[in-house]
This record gives C-alpha cells, structure tokens and sequence, in this order.
C-alpha cells in the first residue's frame, strides 16, 4: 500500500488499516500536543485535531489542575477535586456486636422479605461494629462520613435521637476509647412498620490507615417506646484507591 493511496481515499484491506489507526493512537497518547480523532468512512482516513493532551507523571485524566485522576509511576491511583469518588460502607443490624446492655436482634419473616432489626427500648442500650480502617485514610487528613440511619417503630408516630459515634484505635491505644459524636433528632412517619431514613449530618472520622475502627449506635431520648433500627450507612469522598 503506498501513501499515495490512502491520501486519495483508495480503498484498503481492513487489517492494515487497523495496523494505521493503532499507530497514530499509540503516537496520540505516548505525546504531549494536539490529539486527534481519527475516523474512517468508505475507505477515507481522516485525522482531526479535537484539543490538547499533555501527558505527565502521575499521568492525570481531567482537567490537569483542579479536577483529575491521577495514576503515579507505581500505579497509585488518588483524585483531586470533583473527579473524587465516594465511598459506601453499609453496617446491618445482624452485623452488630451486642453486650449486656443492648438492643434486642429481632429477625422478622414477612410476606415478601426477611428482615433483621436492632429493637431500642431504653436511652442505655447500643449495639457496636468494628473493622480495619481502609489503606487510603491516614492520621493527617480527617476524613467527613456522612451518617444515615435507616428505622422503624411499631407505633403510628413518634420521634428518636440517634447518636452515632466513631473512632480510630491505633497500636498500644486502649480499645475502650471515646470517639466523635453526632445526635439527630429523627421522626418517624405517619404510618407504623414503615421505613424510616433520616440522615444524621457529618462527623470526622478519626480513623487512620489500619486502625481499629468501632462505630456506635445509641437512642438516647424520643416518644417512640420502640426504635428499630435496620441499618447504619457511612458515606464518604475518596482521595485515593488503596482500600484494603
């Protein structure tokens, strides 16, 4: 095949002409300047320039600056402004760990579904969940979770303060340390057994790369005799991959 050939749109065979596009996006994303969209109709090869491409290290996706994701030389994975994913991490009452002044675990079987609830009777009860911190939280960086407490009572109406609390715990720190609170004033809907979802605002995580992490669920007053909780979700804005 000559050159000739294709700059006056001669037709040619499907693999070479493959072998010319993977060259020029190879040539495309190996060098910083003007990229371009190459396209082919009829047996026509077009290059047209659609912008700028710089390639860096860390190489970034975005806008370079303020809003990229960034993969290092390591092949480290971090996020800068809205390109920032977040993060879900969802804690079920059958999960909870449960002491001598606890909820009841109730598992209900329904028409359509099976259920597990931490039922709260008293201002006195808690239930607790614990695991490892994630790679890509460290001590330096507080991290804001924003909680959500999914409920149900019995009752027709009624209210419930959730309190949630969390903390990091390090090597050679006693386990049985405090943490950052938050408490919410939830109410519950108008029709009894119905889902309630009331999200309790944003506490600081205090949890570093590894730690021990406990988080607690307490009712601490309301006119609801029985608060039910179903689950507690957790979400936050990630700066980095590395979860493990």
């Amino acid at each position: 095949m000559r050159r000739d050939q294709v700059e006056r749109g001669v037709p040619i065979d499907q693999t070479i002409m493959h072998r010319l596009v993977a060259i020029a996006v190879v040539q495309e994303v190996t060098a910083s300047g003007t990229p371009s969209r190459i396209t082919n109709s009829a047996g026509d090869m077009s290059i047209t320039p659609v912008g700028n491409l710089l390639v860096t290290s860390p190489a970034r996706l975005g806008d370079g600056t303020t809003n990229y994701v960034a993969v290092g030389s390591t092949g480290t994975m971090t996020y800068a402004g809205s390109a920032r994913p977040k993060r879900t991490l969802v804690l079920t009452a059958s999960g909870a760990l449960l002491g001598s002044t606890q909820p009841t675990r109730t598992a209900t079987t329904g028409t359509n579904v099976v259920y597990t609830t931490l039922d709260y009777t008293t201002s006195s009860q808690m239930a607790s969940w614990n695991f490892a911190a994630p790679n890509s939280f460290d001590d330096t960086t507080p991290v804001a979770l924003d909680v959500t407490v999914y409920w149900k009572t019995a009752t027709v109406s009624g209210t419930t303060t959730w309190n949630v609390s969390t903390i990091g715990i390090g090597n050679n720190v006693n386990i049985d340390t405090a943490g950052n609170t938050l408490s919410t004033l939830c109410t519950a809907s108008a029709t009894a057994s119905n889902v309630n979802i009331c999200s309790l605002g944003t506490i600081v995580s205090q949890w570093g790369k590894n730690k021990l992490v406990y988080v607690t669920l307490k009712d601490t007053t309301g006119t609801a005799p029985t608060a039910s909780a179903l689950m507690v979700k957790l979400q936050w804005t990630a700066s980095a991959e590395g979860d493990n």
